[in-house]
């Protein structure tokens, strides 16, 4: 595996690895750019064998703690953090998997928001079985006191299986979390 971290100017940083893993090749390309201060454009690209198992573990290493707040956030995109960012299932199959997604985050004042679109597509081995799904979500986050959190989220997701099966989910969600200590933290979401 060898990779090349170049940072051309103070808001822009671009990775990019390659490698090899029985008999195929695994590339990885994360692109970031503030447009400005409060407002970042994350592009990323990635195609890798992998077990589910080990696909969790990467994303656990991208666990982070918000300094503000104590929240756990992705370090990568600065968002909330979701275990299982990838939408196929924690399974025991070896997978290739292709994903390209596209992210933009920001902060105004007490407001946080975040736009995130991705394609993904995995072809599980060795039945060569494959799956596409492509989900979009948009979230919004307001600080509404040193305390208190007021969060919505909403999200499209199509899934396009191998078998033929074509489904179309819509999600959404709104929740409040309030700060006991600066260990303790309480919610309650509703989610649809």
């Amino acid at each position: 595996k060898a990779g090349v971290r170049l940072t051309p100017g103070p808001r822009t940083e671009l990775r990019a690895t390659v490698g090899e893993r029985d008999g195929g090749s695994n590339a990885a390309l994360d692109f970031h750019y503030k447009i400005t201060e409060r407002t970042k454009l994350t592009v990323t690209y990635s195609k890798i064998l992998e077990t589910s198992q080990e696909r969790l573990s990467r994303t656990l290493s991208h666990i982070d703690v918000n300094k503000e707040n104590n929240d756990l956030i992705d370090h990568s995109t600065d968002l909330a953090f979701n275990p299982n960012t990838s939408p196929f299932s924690i399974d025991n199959q070896t997978t290739r998997t292709q994903t390209v997604r596209l992210g933009v985050q920001g902060v105004r004042g007490r407001n946080s928001f975040s736009i995130n679109a991705s394609w993904a597509r995995q072809e599980v081995r060795p039945s060569g079985a494959t799956d596409t799904i492509i989900p979009v979500s948009v979230q919004f986050l307001r600080q509404l006191s040193t305390r208190t959190t007021f969060n919505l989220t909403a999200g499209y997701e199509r899934s396009d299986y191998d078998d033929g099966q074509l489904d179309n989910e819509y999600s959404s969600s709104a929740g409040l979390t309030y700060r006991l200590s600066p260990t303790v933290q309480a919610g309650s979401t509703y989610s649809y």
